[in-house]
């Protein structure tokens, strides 16, 4: 071999090393982000891998690793101490009620609400009600209200018109009309209203836990009648809700054995294929005590967090703020899923749905959003039993309720105490 090879064939050799070094470099350089996201829905995952795969897209050097480990609930939330604990945490995260399980291992997203105009739109509301000591945990991309669904059709059967507006009063007396005994066989078949879910009732009168979290609020003459009112209903004392042991409330609406219940919006693309009758949604109804007329509903959020001790924040900042884009919040919005928290985006991909008509109930609600009883203490509604006896009629809710604040608040008590505060 000539000198000239050899010399041309050691630069080969050499711009080969440097190439083979060029792709160890740029593969060292792929930024890997975990996404954990849920709850077991087919079109979500797809959605949210569709976001994943975009965002690559657009930033090139970052991976995002997704992941749905299970449904929203307890399991879900095992899945991610499990993930932490082993070392491999997810850096953003999905979260519900389950979010204040974590808040001392979330990172505040302050800087996004501030900086970014579309997350500044959120209601003030539900931004407070995702602070904890100062810092926002969790940026509420979503959120569920409850709604009355009706059947359209058994009203007007029975010679009925849903109101424009209604108090309870009004509703009772309608599900009186509309509870029949459909087949003369002396047993009621087709009952007025069944309530899906009854916590809520506890903040007829505002927030369930005092603006510092530190005591419960629902002491008031305006919590105490509507849990009073609910456990009426489901104790038989107006006679139009089923007895405990009728059935799953959904079921029993499809099937036309109720004439009314109360779901969320993520309930639509369950009952409108389902039912084969006309139906239609209303708020919830009003109750006035002492004057003061109130509205409630059941209210939560579906958000997302980040986990504090992320190796990436500022990219992992710039992908939250994706997901909660103008055009991908809009495509979450046209699956009826929830009801995006920015107002501009629920006005032009929300309320523009077709179904159902009154699709503008579901944001109403919201003027009258209040925070639930999910908490960082864990502490549930059922402690200390007073829940379960109001609502079996054995104790009145007037009794109850002093009882059950003076025990959830020295259990609140004991919580602060514990981290020193």
């Amino acid at each position: 071999m000539t000198k000239l090879a050899r010399i041309l064939c050691s630069i080969c050799l050499l711009a080969g090393l440097l190439a083979g070094s060029a792709q160890v470099l740029s593969a060292a350089e792929v930024v890997e982000i975990r996404f954990f996201h849920c709850c077991g829905q087919d079109y979500r995952n797809a959605l949210y891998e569709e976001f994943s795969r975009e965002f690559e897209r657009l930033n090139p050097g970052v991976k995002i690793i997704d992941s749905f480990p299970a449904a929203a609930g307890g399991g879900y939330s095992d899945n991610i101490k499990v993930a932490i604990a082993g070392g491999l945490p997810p850096d953003v995260m999905w979260m519900g009620n389950g979010m204040w399980n974590f808040v001392d291992q979330l990172l505040d997203l302050n800087v996004l609400y501030k900086n970014v105009p579309l997350i500044s739109e959120i209601l003030p509301s539900v931004i407070q009600s995702h602070m904890w000591e100062g810092e926002l945990k969790a940026i509420p991309f979503g959120l569920n209200t409850h709604a009355i669904f009706y059947n359209a059709d058994l009203f007007a059967a029975a010679g009925v018109t849903m109101p424009a507006d209604w108090s309870w009063q009004e509703a009772i007396n309608i599900a009186k009309k509309l509870t029949r005994d459909t087949n003369a066989d002396g047993q009621i078949d087709q009952w007025g209203i069944q309530l899906s879910e009854l916590t809520h009732a506890y903040q007829q009168g505002g927030d369930f836990y005092t603006p510092d979290l530190r005591k419960v609020n629902f002491n008031n003459p305006a919590s105490i009648a509507g849990v009073q009112l609910y456990a009426d209903l489901v104790t038989g004392v107006y006679g139009c809700h089923p007895p405990s042991g009728s059935g799953n409330a959904r079921d029993n609406f499809i099937n036309g054995k109720v004439a009314m219940s109360n779901f969320g919006v993520f309930e639509s693309d369950v009952i409108d294929p389902s039912a084969d009758f006309e139906w239609d949604v209303q708020l919830f109804p009003t109750l006035t005590v002492g004057g003061k007329t109130t509205r409630t509903s059941w209210y939560s959020s579906e958000t997302w967090v980040v986990y504090n001790k992320t190796k990436h924040p500022d990219i992992v900042l710039k992908f939250v703020e994706f997901l909660v884009s103008r055009e991908n919040m809009g495509k979450f919005a046209r699956t009826r899923a929830v009801i995006p928290s920015q107002p501009s985006v629920a006005v032009s991909s929300f309320l523009t749905l077709d179904m159902p008509r009154s699709i503008s109930v579901f944001t109403k609600a919201l003027d009258w959003w209040s925070r639930n009883s999910a908490h960082p203490s864990g502490l549930a509604i059922t402690a200390g039993g007073y829940h379960s006896q109001i609502f079996s009629g054995q104790m009145a809710a007037a009794t109850a309720i002093p009882e059950m604040e003076r025990y959830m608040n020295n259990i609140l008590d004991e919580y602060w105490a514990a981290r020193g505060k």
